[in-house]
């Protein structure tokens, strides 16, 4: 008994504070956490999409080399079967 009476002797106390944090958290621009958490979403979607870039671009190169490898043997056997 005595915890709600101190709840609602504290709520009554400080109700000009509440309302104030009410109305700051109205309005979007100070609300922080809705400011801090797209910035980092943004930035991990960054990141992550430079990686799978990264990612592909390093697959490019493989597959190239792999191309490059196998066009230098096909021209080794075209040579061996001409020479012969």
């Amino acid at each position: 008994m005595s915890l709600s009476s101190i709840r609602h002797h504290s709520s009554r106390l400080s109700r000009p504070c509440v309302q104030k944090q009410f109305s700051t958290h109205v309005n979007p621009v100070f609300r922080p956490d809705n400011a801090v958490p797209t910035t980092d979403a943004k930035g991990f979607q960054k990141r992550e999409r430079s990686e799978e870039g990264r990612y592909a671009r390093e697959k490019e190169v493989a597959e190239i080399k792999e191309l490059r490898d196998e066009l230098a043997r096909q021209k080794a056997k075209i040579e061996k079967l001409e020479n012969s």
